[in-house]
């Protein structure tokens, strides 16, 4: 401990990993300011290290701190362009934010959006034709009269077939 017995003069002198792993207990903790804190103090000594500035980022979203989450996305971005995590985070705050166009800009770098399904609601009206086409299935369309004729036709067939002397009218069950 330090002379304060705050532990401070300890940590400054700690290298940039403990500072990193630190941090990641205490997000874990959900202690986001004391997170944010132990990943500025190992971005002071790693100043090219993404990982702090990513991380940082998540502490500084957990607080509602939007702005200051961009910003150190887009410095982490700028030391690794290849960082998919960050990429996806950037995204998803300006998705939270309205901005749609920012979004998609740093979610199709990654190739996301994926698209399960597509839903239209209100569904679209139907064309003319794929409607008439739909109203021949139904019982009083065309295709239905016909079926409701040939029934007929059948039925009558096999009141004929019984009557008729010597035709077996049983496959009519």
């Amino acid at each position: 401990m330090g002379r304060d017995g705050s532990g401070n003069e300890r940590r400054a002198t700690q290298s940039p990993e403990l500072d990193y792993l630190r941090g990641m207990a205490l997000v874990h903790l959900e202690r986001w300011q004391e997170a944010r804190d132990a990943f500025s103090a190992g971005l002071l000594k790693a100043p090219k290290d993404s990982r702090f500035l990513v991380e940082r980022a998540g502490a500084e979203y957990r607080l509602k701190e939007f702005s200051s989450a961009k910003k150190d996305l887009l410095a982490a971005l700028r030391l690794n362009p290849k960082d998919d995590y960050a990429e996806e985070f950037l995204g998803t705050i300006y998705l939270l934010e309205g901005n749609l166009e920012a979004t998609l800009k740093h979610w199709n770098r990654i190739g996301k959006p994926r698209m399960a399904r597509v839903a239209l609601d209100p569904e679209p009206r139907l064309q003319a034709k794929r409607h008439h086409r739909r109203s021949l299935l139904r019982p009083t369309g065309l295709v239905g009269r016909r079926l409701a004729h040939n029934r007929r036709a059948a039925q009558e067939l096999g009141r004929f077939l019984a009557d008729t002397p010597g035709i077996d009218a049983s496959w009519r069950k």
